[in-house]
């Protein structure tokens, strides 16, 4: 199952595993659109089954990571089902 993030882009094409990366989307934050730009998508190291995908999620217009720092200092995520970037802030 892992942390696939399927994307359908306004052109109707279909993004997902690593191929989101550089995909800009909106969330609402704090009931305002805001854009989000997935930096990047690695596999977790810690993860043997290569099923979690861990995603730089930053704040399109100022680079700021959307993510809290982890005990070791990344600022990475994955997406939820169920759930809006306003409630994994």
């Amino acid at each position: 199952m892992g942390t696939t993030f399927r994307a359908v882009l306004s052109n109707g094409s279909v993004k997902e595993g690593h191929e989101p990366a550089g995909t800009v989307l909106i969330f609402q934050l704090n009931g305002k659109p805001v854009r989000i730009r997935i930096a990047s998508i690695t596999s977790d190291p810690l993860d043997t089954t290569g099923a979690v995908l861990l995603h730089d999620f930053r704040v399109d217009n100022t680079g700021e990571p959307l993510c809290n720092a982890a005990p070791d200092g990344t600022r990475l995520g994955f997406p939820l089902a169920g759930r809006s970037a306003e409630g994994i802030r």
